[in-house]
C-alpha cells in the first residue's frame, strides 16, 4: 500500500510538472511572437476573443495532462520543484515556438496576406502547435519511445478537429471573424508544424542531455 501511494504521488507530480511545461513554453512562445509583431504591425495580429479562445482550447486539452501516462524512468526516484530547470525550459522551447510562428508569419506578409485570413491562419497554427508539442513535452524520450495515454490521445485530436473546423463554421465566422482558409495556406500551416515538431524533437535531446533533472 505504501509502495502504491508513493508511485502515485509521483506520477501526480509528472503531470504536474507536463502541464507546467507545456503551458509556460506555449504561452511564453505565443506572448513573445505576438508582443514582437505587435512593435512592427500597424494591426493587432489576433483579436482579444481569438486570444481567449485559444486559451480556452488549449487548457482543455493541457487538462487531459493529468491522466496520462508517466515515463518508467520519471518513476524511479523522488523529483522535487526547480524552478531553475523550469525557467529554462520555458525559454528554450519558447522561443523555439515563437521561431515557428514567424516561419508562418512572414511568408503571409509577403504574400500581402488579408488581415482576416492572416488572423484566421495564425490562430490556427497556434493552438495545433500547442495540441503538437504536448506529444513532444510530455517526455524526456522520443515521443515515439512513451505512450501517452487515451485521454491525452483523443483530447488532442478533438482539439485539431474543432480548431480546423471553426474557420469554415457560421458560429466561428460571425462570433470570432474567422474567415475559411484556402488550401495552399492550410499546407503551409501543415509544413510549419512538421517543421516545429521536429525541432522541438531535436532540441529536447540537447536541452535534458544538458539540464537533466
Amino acid at each position: 500500500m505504501v509502495a502504491n501511494g508513493i508511485i502515485g504521488g509521483r506520477k501526480t507530480f509528472g503531470n504536474i510538472t507536463k502541464y507546467i511545461l507545456s503551458a509556460l513554453s506555449s504561452n511564453y512562445g505565443n506572448m513573445f511572437t505576438f508582443a514582437g509583431a505587435s512593435l512592427f504591425f500597424k494591426f493587432l495580429p489576433l483579436l482579444p476573443s481569438q486570444i481567449l479562445l485559444n486559451n480556452f482550447i488549449s487548457d482543455i486539452s493541457d487538462l487531459s495532462v493529468a491522466s496520462d501516462n508517466v515515463d518508467e524512468q520519471f518513476l524511479k526516484k523522488p523529483k522535487k520543484w526547480d524552478m531553475d530547470f523550469i525557467f529554462k525550459f520555458m525559454l528554450y522551447f519558447g522561443l523555439i515556438t515563437s521561431f515557428a510562428d514567424f516561419f508562418l508569419i512572414i511568408p503571409m506578409l509577403i504574400m500581402n496576406t488579408d488581415l482576416a485570413l492572416f488572423r484566421t491562419a495564425w490562430f490556427v497554427e497556434s493552438v495545433l502547435e500547442q495540441a503538437l508539442v504536448l506529444f513532444a513535452i510530455r517526455t524526456a524520450l522520443p515521443f515515439y519511445k512513451s505512450r501517452p495515454s487515451r485521454g491525452l490521445i483523443f483530447s488532442a485530436l478533438g482539439m485539431m478537429v474543432v480548431t480546423l473546423a471553426l474557420p469554415f463554421t457560421v458560429f466561428g465566422m460571425q462570433v470570432f471573424n474567422f474567415v475559411p482558409i484556402p488550401l495552399n495556406l492550410l499546407g503551409l500551416i501543415g509544413l510549419v508544424l512538421i517543421g516545429y515538431f521536429v525541432a522541438i524533437e531535436i532540441a529536447k535531446r540537447f536541452f535534458y542531455r544538458k539540464y537533466q533533472q
